[in-house]
């Protein structure tokens, strides 16, 4: 994969049914937040902003980094240690195609990402400056679409949205003052199948695995 790449062909990752274990979790969190009024429970919205890095070298060589849109739902249930999170993102990135043949006017690919995360979040300290760290899984969505311009005609290929279960790690820092914003760093892991697009067919490209997950840097505001 490269800026080289010919037009006409596109690298793409192949559909996959969602992880079980995502659905179980998701279940488990519904649970938790369905604990006895007896306990505390808080609950916070946050939006948010970041920039992602592509693990994969194809990826990131095709695309680079991109920037990203985020927006979370969270619940502390005390005396429970640890915050679960519902967390949504989006990052969309392009690439045009410089070295494609002369006969091609001009050629473009867009990658879009839509992972979405259940995160557990375990403060490591408290204070106004409070450090945490944080595992959780990922299922994430992933759509490419392929743009030319060849002998005067306009075309396209889109491929099919796909989604892919994978894990995600996060450690940061939370500042508990007005503004509340959260810090943090971000590595994910998520593996797909590349395919192929020639004209109007996808091939498999010999079910070839890449990582599709990313590292990244988010920033949220935490309401309330």
């Amino acid at each position: 994969m490269g800026k080289s790449m010919r037009a006409g062909r596109c690298a793409g990752m192949s559909r996959l049914a969602p992880s079980k274990v995502f659905v179980q979790a998701l279940a488990v969190a519904l649970l938790l937040s369905a604990t006895p009024a007896a306990a505390s429970i808080r609950f916070a919205g946050a939006p948010g902003i970041g920039y992602r890095f592509p693990i994969d070298s194809g990826l990131a060589d095709l695309y680079g980094s991109a920037p990203s849109l985020h927006a979370a739902g969270e619940v502390l249930i005390e005396p429970l240690p640890f915050s679960t999170a519902v967390e949504v993102g989006y990052s969309w990135s392009k690439c045009d195609h410089a070295g494609a043949p002369f006969f091609v006017a001009s050629a473009e690919s867009k990658l879009q990402l839509v992972p979405i995360e259940i995160l557990f979040r375990l403060p490591l300290r408290d204070g106004p400056l409070a450090p945490h760290a944080g595992v959780g899984l990922e299922l994430l969505w992933i759509k490419e679409s392929f743009r030319y311009k060849l002998l005067g005609e306009q075309g396209d290929r889109d491929a099919a949205g796909s989604l892919h279960p994978g894990l995600v790690l996060v450690a940061g820092a939370q500042r508990n003052r007005s503004p509340k914003l959260r810090l943090e760093g971000y590595a994910s892991i998520v593996s797909a199948k590349k395919k192929v697009t020639r004209g109007e067919t996808y091939e498999p490209s010999n079910a070839e695995k890449v990582n599709a997950g990313s590292l990244g840097l988010r920033i949220y505001w935490r309401l309330p």
